[in-house]
């Protein structure tokens, strides 16, 4: 069986209801990987400033753990610019995002 990936711009903000402080997120794409026409997996890309992502890894959300996220090459990151992050949202939670979002490709959630 081979996946088929369909990538859509996505640019809107998130607000992630997870804790006691909500955290809302700009996201840049969407990508729907899809096996027998399935959705099977939901990626998400966001752009975030240094001090949100200081409060995404100080928390340890998304799973950015030391241990299991890749290595940064090259140093520190720069505080001018956005940084790229990309999320994969657990497969049973992707039928609810999409019926929150109203996204027009839920048919085959």
């Amino acid at each position: 069986m081979s996946n088929n990936v369909e990538n859509f711009p996505f640019e809107q903000e998130l607000t992630l209801n997870n804790s006691s402080n909500p955290l809302t997120i700009y996201t840049t794409s969407l990508s729907l990987i899809k096996q027998n026409d399935k959705i099977i997996e939901c990626r998400l890309t966001h752009s975030i400033r240094l001090e949100l992502y200081q409060r995404i890894e100080r928390e340890k959300l998304f799973n950015l753990k030391t241990e299991v996220r890749a290595p940064m090459n090259g140093g520190n990151f720069l505080p001018e610019r956005d940084i790229q992050i990309e999320t994969t949202l657990q497969p049973d939670l992707i039928p609810s995002f999409f019926i929150r979002k109203s996204f027009h490709r839920t048919r085959n959630c």
